[in-house]
């Protein structure tokens, strides 16, 4: 049997679009969390619902630190251990950079270099005058 999430969890703000696009896919509810590093220092964490399997989403898995961070939230907020976690919270991403200290269980495309990616969803970094 394919493993199937009970629940998206979207990160605010750069995986929420993608997050929305799979629950109307998979027809499954969504959730959102806010878990910031470079546009602030918010961190909520997750709680496990009452589901069993959670995908969790960004738009990019960068340095990894967001998914690990939050990760661990999740583990430490509801005593889940490492077995049980494995088995049913999952974690996704449009781009994953090759040098990310995290690997996603699934994603799209693979950057190897520093590039910057402007998703359809944001505006531009604003240029340093």
């Amino acid at each position: 049997m394919k493993w199937q999430p009970d629940c998206i969890v979207g990160i605010a703000r750069g995986g929420l679009v993608p997050s929305v696009y799979l629950s109307h896919l998979l027809n499954v509810p969504m959730k959102t969390v806010t878990w910031q590093l470079r546009d602030g220092s918010t961190k909520e964490s997750i709680p496990l619902y009452h589901t069993t399997q959670i995908l969790i989403v960004d738009d990019i898995n960068d340095s990894g630190d967001t998914f690990s961070q939050l990760l661990d939230s999740l583990q430490e907020t509801n005593d889940l251990v490492g077995h049980k976690m494995k088995q049913n919270v999952k974690t996704a991403s449009l781009w994953e950079r090759s040098t990310s200290k995290f690997k996603v269980d699934f994603n799209e495309n693979s950057i190897d270099t520093g590039d910057w990616i402007i998703f359809p969803w944001e505006l531009p970094p604003k240029e340093k005058k």
